[in-house]
């Protein structure tokens, strides 16, 4: 669902080290904080201006961090450091992804059971783009409003709600849902929400999810 991209200045290897977490924290799902000047900034931080509102403390270079000096490492201002606030945030995303190293799966095993996701980009401007990817869904990651009706000719064979998921980057927004079992019948589907719009599948959707194993080394 997420992936990130930095820039490496070996001149500048502090601005290096605090773009690399910068990007983790993008990984993790957190958006940028707002301090001046960058986009999709999250309303709930609690300081203004990002900064990090507390004492900190390094436990490498044994250095006190001042509160309004250091701003969150999720801004585009410097010096950088890391909070509470933010720290709760990022803290059951590093608890649950350090689980899956002692549950991965032998190679060749599907990690997903064989399921499947349909993910459309929704742009500002009204266009999407959908590709098909392995993958699945909780409960709880569902929206309560969206869902795409899958249809077969003119039958509708699967109605699935879908996960909404803002991007940490601008404004675009991912619409998530399972693939039908009948997928290769689908014919077009329908995004119904905020958004709603009718879909053509051929030539509309890329489709990804056919290899679905991980491949052993």
């Amino acid at each position: 669902q997420r992936v990130s991209s930095g820039l490496w200045i070996p001149k500048n290897e502090e601005f290096s080290y605090e773009t690399f977490v910068h990007e983790v924290g993008h990984s993790q799902g957190r958006y940028h904080i707002d301090c001046g000047g960058a986009a999709g900034f999250d309303p709930t931080y609690p300081y203004p201006g990002g900064v990090v509102g507390e004492w900190g403390f390094g436990v490498i270079d044994y250095v006190l961090r001042h509160p309004t000096v250091n701003k969150d490492y999720m801004t585009y201002c410097h010096p950088t450091w890391v909070g509470t606030w933010g720290w709760n945030k990022v803290y059951p995303v590093i608890k649950e992804t350090t689980k899956w190293a002692d549950n991965s799966g032998a190679p060749g095993e599907d990690p997903h059971g064989g399921a499947s996701l349909l993910v459309g980009s929704l742009y500002p401007d009204g266009h999407t783009t959908w590709i098909t990817v392995p993958g699945s869904l909780t409960d709880d990651e569902r929206s309560a409003t969206d869902r795409l009706v899958f249809k077969a000719g003119g039958e509708i064979v699967a109605d699935e709600r879908a996960a909404m998921l803002p991007q940490p980057e601008g404004d675009i927004v991912l619409v998530v849902a399972p693939l039908p079992e009948r997928w290769d019948e689908i014919t077009s589907f329908v995004h119904v929400g905020e958004r709603t719009a009718t879909h053509e599948v051929e030539g509309v959707v890329s489709q990804h999810h056919q290899v679905r194993a991980i491949k052993a080394p």
